[in-house]
């Protein structure tokens, strides 16, 4: 359904409205989305603190940023998701 209704906003066709939004999930933050960037930011710093006491701090600085890229990814979809309900109550 989220394919045919993005579908419709990049063609600017008619939107559905704020009450299909919120009862679908689609306003308010997401209690799973939380976790998933909380487990992404502990798996990266404990695999980073396992190649630093293995001497490959190169490794582990390259581990930690691919984890920020993924989070900041996490971040833009979300950011992209708020954008497109606020165009959608405002009818922009």
């Amino acid at each position: 359904m989220w394919s045919v209704w993005l579908a419709g906003v990049m063609t600017q066709q008619k939107r559905p409205p704020v009450s299909y939004l919120l009862s679908k999930g689609a306003v308010g933050v997401n209690i799973d989305i939380i976790f998933r960037i909380a487990g992404i930011g502990i798996l990266i710093s404990v695999l980073s603190i396992v190649l630093k006491q293995a001497k490959k701090e190169e490794q582990a600085e390259m581990l930690t940023l691919a984890g920020v890229v993924v989070v900041l990814i996490i971040v833009v979809q979300l950011m992209n998701q708020l954008f497109t309900v606020v165009r959608s109550v405002f009818n922009l």
